[in-house]
């Protein structure tokens, strides 16, 4: 059909693909407890699904918009070394979350997922100062910070950027009884 496309059929972490190169990247980023070994994120230790978010901004440009589809662990999670690294490259530019049955009919799991656009930032963020950087980060709304949603069931943490936008939560957000204890109910 595109005879001129150049398809890369390989790993993300295995594909040599230039840094700032594109200017567009949507994707369903795959899920697992498994880490990946990239010597760029040397100390990061991300993630399968944190490093094809962190990977994917990277490939873009200064300016180039990345849409994802991903769990609620990216924004939601304590630790947020890997949403700093992301913040420091890109702004969000919106996030939706999606209630847990979504994708219940096609995948017969029940998991609260997130639609995030980014846009990469210019490099020069990175030539200023740390409090700088954070001051002009902080003024396009800092979405790394989570705070606590408490329920009957107990609680559970939850990204700031959701309480500041509720119209983009696509349900209502509360605390039910999980597996493994007190979960997100969207």
């Amino acid at each position: 059909l595109h005879p001129q496309a150049n398809v890369v059929a390989s790993r993300l972490e295995d594909a040599n693909l230039p840094d700032g190169f594109f200017d567009a990247a949507l994707g369903n980023l795959p899920f697992a407890d498994v880490f990946v070994s990239d010597r760029r994120y040397r100390g990061l230790s991300p993630l399968l699904h944190d490093y094809m978010l962190l990977r994917t901004v990277d490939l873009l440009r200064p300016g180039g918009i990345a849409i994802a589809i991903t769990s609620r662990g990216f924004l939601d999670k304590r630790q947020d070394k890997i949403r700093d690294a992301v913040c420091d490259r890109a702004s969000l530019v919106a996030a939706f979350r999606l209630p847990n049955t979504a994708f219940h009919r096609h995948t017969k799991t029940r998991v609260v997922a997130d639609v995030l656009v980014l846009q990469r930032r210019p490099e020069l963020l990175s030539a200023v100062s740390d409090d700088l950087r954070d001051m002009l980060i902080a003024a396009q709304g800092d979405w790394r910070a989570t705070e606590t949603l408490f329920g009957c069931d107990g609680e559970v943490r939850v990204n700031r950027y959701f309480r500041d936008h509720p119209e983009h939560v696509l349900g209502d957000m509360g605390v039910a009884s999980g597996p493994y204890g007190a979960t997100l109910d969207v």
